[in-house]
């Protein structure tokens, strides 16, 4: 799930050459106005039917095995 909280980025170019190489389903939400991290992290969140969910924001710089590691236990 993208939350595009009215970016004035590319956001929507990046997300649309994302979803053409990959079967993962990737759903766009688009916000009506700015409002902020709390409300789109809330709005993702809301609309998710997974059992875990993993933020990361335009800014954040994941590691390839960032999300794997997440799960792996010990």
């Amino acid at each position: 799930i993208v939350v595009d909280d009215q970016s004035i980025d590319k956001t929507q170019n990046e997300v649309e050459k994302v979803k053409k190489i990959t079967d993962i389903p990737i759903k766009v939400i688009k916000t009506s106005k700015n409002s902020g991290p709390a409300i789109a992290r809330n709005l993702g969140a809301k609309s998710s039917t997974s059992e875990y969910i993993f933020f990361a924001d335009a800014d954040t710089s994941l590691m390839p095995n960032a999300i794997s590691k997440s799960f792996q236990t010990k």
